[in-house]
């Protein structure tokens, strides 16, 4: 019986070091696979830090551009307002005729205003018009409106920027 049982003994222990053998490989392989993916996650976060780099550096390259260019037109109109007005060399007429010519829109306007609150006020009063509550709501609302838009035109007219080299 010893050798049966030596016999036994020999493929019981093949058997089992076989099994152990095959389940060690499969943890194996199943660790390798396990690690690859994380290998590939890491890869796949470092690309998408990666690209987050670059498109805040885009974005920081086209607001610099965008800076560089606004103090380009900035420099241009400051130059434009250095030629076209006089210079303290220049004659008094010529500092004279330069108030003047930068006055004149400001003057303008403030005098459209008051003659028109004047005469609005005048036709209100000198006629005996009685207003509304509601009349007065539509009056205000549009004189409002007109002024809005009144002013955005102003601004852009007046103090818009100008093309770089002007």
């Amino acid at each position: 019986m010893s050798i049966l049982s030596s016999a036994v003994d020999s493929i019981s222990g093949g058997l089992v070091g076989g099994v152990v053998g095959a389940v060690g490989a499969a943890v194996n392989k199943y660790q390798e696979r396990k690690q690859a993916v994380e290998i590939a996650n890491s890869e796949i976060h470092k690309l998408e830090l990666a690209q987050n780099h670059e498109l805040a550096m885009a974005s920081i390259a086209k607001q610099t551009t965008e800076l560089s260019t606004d103090s380009a037109s900035l420099i241009a109109s400051i130059e434009s307002d250095k030629a076209t007005y006089s210079s303290g060399n220049d004659s008094k007429l010529m500092q004279i005729a330069d108030f003047i010519r930068a006055t004149i829109r400001p003057v303008l306007t403030a005098a459209l205003i008051f003659y028109s609150g004047l005469a609005l006020w005048y036709i209100i009063n000198h006629y005996d018009i009685q207003l509304t509550v509601e009349q007065i709501y539509n009056l205000v609302n549009a004189l409002l409106t007109t002024l809005n838009a009144c002013t955005g035109i102003a601004l852009g007219w007046w103090f818009g920027s100008r093309k770089a080299g002007v």
